[in-house]
């Protein structure tokens, strides 16, 4: 062979091979970004699927939140309305309370009035018996001089005043 030709021949095969090994390692390292990427989308896919799922779950307690401000609305509507029927009825009631304390007051001034009345006459009726017993004593005692009527006229003459 040719010494020109060999000398070719082995820059050839030193091309191929220099060639060869950085076409590996470029394989090697496209291959190591390709499992990189793939890791990556698969996360991304978990992570895709995990967010819907939690989207899913917020929408739904979004709608029972939701539901839960229409409720309480509708309960302050409620007790708004109940509110201004209740004042109504207690102020009726009010007035009636009124009417009725003004009647029971004349009432009592009334009963008040009967029982002054009552009582003076209680008074004057032991008074009255007081005196009766007293002319009793002196009806039955004639002779002021016996000792038991004696006893009786003191009595009654310190009733009598």
């Amino acid at each position: 062979m040719n010494t020109h030709f060999k000398a070719i021949h082995e820059q050839y095969v030193f091309w191929l091979e220099t060639l060869g090994f950085e076409s590996k390692k470029e394989i090697e390292m496209l291959n190591s970004d390709i499992n990189v990427a793939n890791t990556r989308i698969t996360n991304n896919n978990e992570n895709s699927k995990r967010y819907e799922e939690e989207i899913k779950e917020l929408n739904t307690k979004i709608e029972e939140l939701q539901e839960e401000i229409k409720q309480k609305q509708e309960k302050k509507n409620n007790l708004r309305t109940n509110k201004e029927k209740f004042e109504e009825e207690l102020k009726a009631k009010e007035e009636e309370l009124e009417k009725i304390s003004s009647k029971l007051s004349k009432k009592e001034l009334e009963i008040e009035e009967h029982k002054k009345v009552v009582d003076e006459d209680t008074d004057k009726k032991y008074e009255l018996q007081s005196l009766i017993s007293a002319e009793n004593v002196k009806a039955e005692c004639g002779d002021p001089e016996t000792d038991g009527c004696r006893d009786a006229r003191l009595y009654a003459g310190d009733l009598l005043g």
